[in-house]
């Protein structure tokens, strides 16, 4: 929010386009692309064992007991899935920096609804018959896709500091995701029908303000998604979603020796996400997916051509587990670059970005 450099300043903090050297002209970012996994209950392994037992169980009825023991099991799981992908094309200049943002992102998250109408209203067993098995898989997702222009502009005060202000005016599409499978088939082969998707076209913006501090400190602040959106989900096996945009602020400050960079981010409020969901056997409770996040980096520059990079990441919300970053950066001529970035948060729980870009 305070370190990063002109190209990717609109995904970040749009007052970061004034973070250019004389020599840079365009800066084309193309593409960037992320991918998270946050399984830590094991929800698939699971879902899919419980599936398997219940084939089996249906032509034998000794694997009763087990089966059920395996949908009992499920009762609580939920597992997360963050994707994304971005382009920007970023022109520097002394008169007003500007870049041009495509990017979109997916946000899944799935839990297991086990009923215990199952087994109490059939003896302690099973129906053997899937079609009367109530307990269910839930998946709800939200798709954002923003389309934007970033500005940017530096200004001076009276005793000397440099502070920037920026701002991305944005289009915007919102698809919502609502789909329900029976536990026992977790078939979700139509997952991409129209019937289970809502969406929204909207606009929206982004803040920014960055300002450079003595002895190589800097600030930053950005607001993304300034107006609040929601979108419901269809009703679906009498299951119903809401999704939430809500206004995230991020507070920043790095610090840079030589090539060290240090930087530090904090959330100031949490984002939303997935704010409503009726129509289950159990109660969902709609702060469970909220994230707030906390980040530390860092990042070591080898005479312009390599970068070194660690981090560490906490949710104030308890609600994904610490993850923890590497990456590493190659920038032959500071014309190509090619960034590469691994994320672990234990087990199930992992991701990666891979990054390139052209400057000139």
């Amino acid at each position: 929010m305070s370190s990063a450099n002109y190209l990717s300043a609109p995904f970040y903090n749009p007052a970061l386009l004034t973070s250019y050297d004389e020599s840079d002209d365009v800066g084309i970012l193309f593409p960037v692309i992320g991918v998270e996994l946050f399984d830590k209950d094991d929800l698939y392994n699971k879902g899919n064992d419980f599936s398997d037992s219940y084939d089996n169980y249906q032509s034998n009825a000794a694997l009763a007991e087990q089966t059920l023991n395996q949908l009992k099991e499920l009762q609580g799981a939920t597992g997360y899935v963050k994707a994304g992908a971005g382009v920007a094309v970023a022109l520097p200049n002394a008169v007003l920096p500007a870049a041009f943002l495509f990017n979109t992102y997916a946000d899944v998250a799935a839990f297991a609804d086990v009923d215990s109408t199952d087994w109490t209203n059939n003896g302690n067993v099973l129906p053997t018959n899937e079609n009367l098995i109530n307990s269910k898989v839930v998946a709800m997702g939200a798709q954002v896709t923003d389309f934007g222009i970033s500005v940017a502009q530096v200004y001076e005060t009276e005793d000397g500091y440099q502070w920037s202000a920026g701002v991305t005016p944005k289009i915007q599409k919102i698809e919502v995701l609502n789909y329900v499978a029976n536990a026992a088939t977790t078939d979700f082969d139509n997952i991409d029908d129209d019937q289970y998707r809502h969406s929204k076209s909207t606009f929206n913006m982004d803040l920014g303000a960055t300002a450079k501090l003595d002895y190589g400190f800097s600030t930053g602040f950005a607001i993304k998604n300034i107006f609040k959106q929601s979108v419901d989900a269809p009703t679906v096996d009498g299951v119903q979603a809401r999704y939430e945009l809500s206004p995230v602020p991020t507070a920043s400050v790095s610090y840079k020796l030589d090539g060290l960079t240090l930087t530090g981010d904090l959330d100031l409020l949490a984002q939303k996400r997935f704010t409503k969901l009726s129509g289950t056997s159990n109660a969902f409770n709609a702060s469970d997916d909220d994230l707030q996040m906390a980040a530390l980096g860092a990042e070591l520059d080898l005479f312009g051509w390599a970068q070194l990079r660690g981090g560490y990441r906490h949710d104030l919300k308890d609600n994904q587990g610490d993850a923890f970053t590497a990456g590493l950066g190659f920038s032959p001529f500071s014309v190509f670059h090619l960034d590469i970035a691994g994320i672990y948060a234990g087990s199930n729980e992992f991701g990666g970005v891979v990054q390139t870009s052209f400057t000139f």
